[in-house]
């Protein structure tokens, strides 16, 4: 079975403490929180506090309060949404949950589909799950890790100012895989 914390620790591993690059579309993150996807967040009120600490934003992955919101956050709107529970195995179960994270749990789930040749309805359920646990590990990874690769080449097509991200998407795909 996935486990949540082990994949959240990887997934924060990957994500870094904090940033607040102009032309990532994601603009300021903490722990890979986008302020612009989720500007309501409570996450955003600790932050700010702290950005007058000598020691940000390092201080923020010590913050229990800031760590405690990152553990419901992703539990509720990323690995919950992609049955992280159910996927029996945790290399699987990583690698769509850190895709979640990073284009979004309908996006992970569409594009595992695709790789399990499924209709890429984007919602998780008997069929696709059964599909994933019944499918060889890493041949799946391989073609899950083709299918990010293209849809970050997309992006990237779309949005010429995201290739300084393109070699770490590559990475992080392939390092999943």
């Amino acid at each position: 079975m996935g486990n949540y914390n082990t994949a959240l620790q990887k997934l924060l591993d990957n994500e870094g403490v904090y940033d607040n690059d102009p032309v990532d579309s994601g603009k300021e993150t903490a722990m890979g929180i986008s302020r612009k996807n989720f500007p309501n967040l409570k996450l955003w009120v600790f932050v700010d506090a702290l950005k007058t600490r000598t020691d940000f934003p390092d201080c923020i992955s010590w913050d229990k309060q800031i760590l405690d919101l990152v553990n419901n956050f992703y539990r509720e709107n990323f690995w919950d949404k992609i049955w992280g529970d159910k996927i029996l195995d945790q290399n699987k179960a990583f690698s769509l949950f850190d895709f979640a994270v990073n284009a979004g749990a309908n996006t992970s789930v569409k594009i595992a589909q695709r790789a399990l040749n499924l209709h890429d309805d984007g919602i998780i359920g008997a069929i696709t799950l059964s599909a994933l646990n019944n499918a060889h590990t890493g041949e799946f990874l391989a073609k899950f890790a083709i299918e990010k690769i293209e849809h970050y080449t997309n992006i990237v097509d779309k949005k010429p100012d995201q290739i300084k991200f393109y070699k770490g998407w590559i990475k992080r795909a392939i390092r999943n895989a």
